[in-house]
């Protein structure tokens, strides 16, 4: 896959809306991004970004990761109600995201995440628990994005990481190295 065409949906905020390089950033999931993903023609696949919380509370920091899988506890699936005509009633989500290519991109393994409730703030003990499921972060908008990107036939470069500031803009540079890439995936 050639990355440097790809959709980018940001939710860290630290990237600008510019329709022309198709980027695109909300606050959150919300209709807006399914009605974004269900229009796209073209290229069939996605990069995201989210901020994700730490699910070890030895090792709160969080480091820029690829997304390889998921852990919906969020109680949303953006597919309840009438089936949208551009996809199966169950998609199927295995090997939806694309994560072979993270030492190209990031300087960390790929991880699983826990989708949470939007604003759900864990305690040590929950956040424990979810990390002995095998996820080592959560956040709030991936997974949903996951699931409607998957309705679609769509193959996702999901990243997550801490915060965004001036002094730390790791989806800018993310970015960046994304779209240089010639290829990235199956």
């Amino acid at each position: 896959m050639d990355w440097s065409d790809a959709l980018v949906i940001d939710f860290t905020g630290s990237l600008k809306t510019d329709e022309k390089a198709r980027i695109f950033s909300f606050e959150r999931f919300d209709k807006e991004v399914i009605e974004l993903i269900r229009k796209q023609d073209q290229n069939k696949f996605g990069i995201v970004f989210d901020t994700a919380f730490s699910c070890n509370s030895a090792t709160p920091n969080i480091v820029p990761s690829l997304v390889k899988d998921h852990i919906n506890l969020s109680g949303n699936n953006p597919l309840i109600g009438p089936n949208f005509a551009g996809g199966e009633r169950f998609p199927p989500v295995q090997d939806i995201y694309v994560f072979d290519c993270a030492e190209k991109v990031t300087q960390s393994e790929p991880v699983i995440i826990a989708g949470l409730k939007h604003g759900k703030k864990l305690s040590n003990q929950d956040a424990d628990f979810i990390s002995s499921l095998g996820a080592s972060c959560y956040c709030y908008n991936t997974v949903a994005t996951m699931l409607t990107a998957a309705h679609v036939k769509w193959k996702l470069l999901s990243l997550v990481g801490p915060q965004s500031s001036e002094k730390n803009n790791w989806t800018s540079e993310c970015l960046s190295k994304i779209r240089q890439l010639a290829t990235c995936a199956k």
